[in-house]
């Protein structure tokens, strides 16, 4: 257990860095399609967090 949130941050990072998950990427529609269909694009939480990062959904 990495024991904290800045460790695992990091961890992360290291795994992941150099890929950026965009909207357009097939996972990540299949996600959003799933999200629609179960109406959480609806929730004002969920929404605030996508435009967080840019994404609009």
């Amino acid at each position: 257990m990495l024991g904290d949130r800045e460790r695992a941050e990091q961890s992360v990072a290291r795994l992941y860095g150099g890929f950026d998950v965009t909207p357009d990427i097939p996972i990540a529609q299949n996600v959003l399609r799933a999200f629609g269909k179960a109406g959480l694009l609806e929730h004002p939480a969920v929404r605030s967090s996508f435009r967080k990062i840019g994404w609009e959904v």
